[in-house]
C-alpha cells in the first residue's frame, strides 16, 4: 500500500503465486505418491483457482500502456495512467 508499480513490474509481482507456487506444488508432486500426492494436487488446485483474479487483472492491466501505475491496496488496487504528450 502506497507504492506503485510499472505495470509490467505489476503483471510479474500479480502472476508470480500461480507460477512459483504451480511450479513447486508440481515439483513435489513428482517426488511423493499416494495420498500425499492427492492432498498436493488438491492444494495446488486451489491456488490456480484462487489465482483467476489476479489473471482477470492481468488481463486488464494488459489493455494499458507500459506506463500505467498500480498501487496495490489488498481489496483492490488503484491505476494511473499519465496523459499523452499534446502534440
Amino acid at each position: 500500500s502506497g507504492y506503485y508499480l510499472t505495470r509490467d513490474a505489476y503483471i510479474i509481482v500479480g502472476l508470480a503465486p500461480l507460477f512459483v507456487l504451480t511450479a513447486a506444488f508440481m515439483a513435489l508432486m513428482a517426488l511423493f505418491d499416494g495420498g500425499l500426492r492427492e492432498l498436493l494436487i488438491v492444494i495446488g488446485a486451489g491456488n490456480i483457482g484462487g489465482c483467476v483474479g489476479d489473471i482477470w487483472f492481468w488481463l486488464s492491466c494488459r489493455r494499458h500502456p507500459p506506463t500505467l501505475l498500480v498501487s496495490d491496496y489488498g481489496d483492490g488496487a488503484d491505476l494511473y495512467a499519465p496523459l499523452p504528450p499534446s502534440a
